[in-house]
């Protein structure tokens, strides 16, 4: 079968026409895409988790600043005075309790209460923030930015660092199906006539979308100590029963001694039965 010219010509344009579609729409290779996605999966930041001295975090039901607790050496600073010692040494037991009973954290709410802050929340976020890759950036006109939840963002995050300097970080909306969600890392405010959208992990949207009470560290289970038991005192002490009195009632009286000075012991002794006590008469 032969095909005449007219037809060949028609097919000819058909297989050209399906190429260009092909590698112009399908493979992207041309610039006619309103949006134009490419694969990165690069770091979202280049800092490292422990530069990170402050943090805010503002999401649409509270706003929370944490800063980064002073090492022990920086509480310590100078040995304190011997007047100081003396004060601090005749601290009320109260006060002393009360001070144990906060944990020691690495990171310490200030707002919008000043309490020690929950150490593994705050991590996990900066950890995210530190070491999170895009799986991919869009490319989108600045008019497209409700599109992805970036006019009122899910949650805004200003980091400062040791060097002092800072960045920020706008969590969007999650994609149909939410196996991503929309961000923007350190967003330029001007000067830019489109967005730069990047496709991040869903942990991201666990991480900031927390409680106010999972931000706080929970209080130490503190295990009272037994207390020794009080010596009794003379005020507290029972009182013992006293001893019976003596009996009053008079004993009766035991007889007198014998005096040696009275009549019958100067009286002389009997005579004996067998001596007469008549005198002798005088021999004439």
């Amino acid at each position: 079968m032969k095909l005449n010219s007219k037809t060949l010509i028609l097919l000819l344009l058909a297989c050209g026409l399906g190429g260009f579609v092909y590698f112009y729409e399908i493979r992207g290779g041309g610039k006619g895409q309103e949006q134009q996605v490419q694969g990165s999966g690069q770091r979202i930041f280049a800092f490292e988790e422990s530069q990170v001295q402050a943090l805010t975090l503002t999401t649409s039901g509270q706003r929370l600043e944490f800063v980064k607790a002073p090492t022990p050496e920086a509480k310590s600073g100078a040995s304190p005075s011997p007047g100081k010692q003396t004060e601090q040494a005749t601290e009320k037991p109260t006060e002393k309790q009360s001070e144990s009973k906060k944990p020691q954290s690495q990171w310490l709410l200030k707002a919008p209460e000043e309490e020690p802050a929950n150490d593994a929340s705050v991590a996990f976020l900066l950890s995210l923030l530190a070491t999170g890759r895009s799986d991919r950036t869009i490319k989108a006109p600045l008019t497209q930015k409700a599109d992805f939840g970036l006019d009122q963002p899910t949650a805004t995050i200003e980091l400062k660092l040791n060097d002092q300097k800072t960045h920020r970080f706008i969590l969007g909306k999650p994609d149909f199906n939410q196996s991503f969600w929309y961000a923007q890392a350190d967003p330029a405010t001007s000067g830019t006539p489109e967005l730069s959208v990047l496709l991040v992990s869903p942990d991201f949207n666990n991480a900031v979308s927390r409680p106010l009470s999972e931000w706080k560290a929970a209080p130490e289970a503190l295990t009272p100590a037994p207390s020794a038991s009080p010596s009794p005192s003379a005020e507290n002490a029972t009182p013992s029963p006293e001893p019976a009195p003596e009996d009053a009632s008079p004993s009766p009286e035991s007889p007198p001694p014998v005096d040696s000075a009275s009549p019958s012991s100067n009286s002389s002794a009997s005579p004996d039965p067998g001596t007469s006590s008549t005198p002798a008469p005088p021999a004439e």
